[in-house]
């Protein structure tokens, strides 16, 4: 007899992002880089892009045409990328390549399981919109529209002040965050109920003395 355990992402933005802030970035991860000023944003930022396209999945085929396996590895290998390439301008005094950073995140460590076009292309928009120097603006919002919750980049200097940011987001984002029509919860909340139902029943135990008894009339 074998048991599976899967890890499957937390769900939410609340609880996305607080995992990742839990796990992966810590204090001394956001001193990392220098200016900070700059690092701090962009790391922010990053990990916020992660979050939207686990939690866009949950969508179904509004999220995305297929299911992609987006991953803590893809989050790590895009920080990584982005530490060295802010070294190197620091190093050499030149000013960031935008477009570059976009191209390495979307189209190349995330991009890499991406195989439809149109998915591709919303990635890639994402990246236009928030791997972009209008970061740094301090009226810089994540949302398009105002919403009665708008996401924002925190501006701290400590970690546990960008954890209980994020302890105090709403525990239900509103699907025009991720750039959906608002009804598109209602199809997750169908989708998810349908998905509830589909386990429970696979789960039932199977009589195994139906075989050699009496009907169930």
């Amino acid at each position: 007899m074998a048991i599976k355990v899967t890890m499957e992402p937390p769900r939410g933005m609340k609880a996305g992002l607080g995992r990742t802030f839990n796990q992966m970035i810590t204090q001394d991860f956001i001193e990392k880089v220098e200016p900070y000023d700059k690092w701090r944003p962009l790391t922010y930022a990053t990990c916020f892009l992660h979050s939207v396209v686990q939690e866009r999945r949950s969508f179904g085929p509004i999220g995305f045409s297929i299911p992609y396996e987006f991953n803590a590895s893809d989050l790590d290998a895009s920080l990584i990328y982005l530490e060295k390439h802010l070294n190197d301008c620091s190093s050499k005094n030149r000013r960031y390549e935008w477009y570059a950073m976009q191209q390495m995140i979307c189209n190349i460590h995330y991009g890499g399981k991406i195989t439809q076009e149109l998915d591709r292309d919303l990635f890639l928009t994402y990246g236009e919109l928030w791997i972009s120097e209008n970061i740094f603006s301090s009226n810089f919002q994540f949302n398009q529209q105002n919403l009665e919750t708008n996401y924002i980049i925190p501006d701290y200097v400590e970690h546990t002040n960008y954890v209980q940011y994020i302890k105090d987001l709403p525990d239900t984002d509103n699907p025009m965050v991720f750039g959906l029509n608002p009804n598109a919860a209602l199809t997750r909340a169908l989708t998810q109920s349908r998905k509830l139902i589909t386990t429970l029943i696979d789960v039932q135990p199977t009589d195994a003395a139906a075989a050699g008894g009496k009907s169930p009339e």
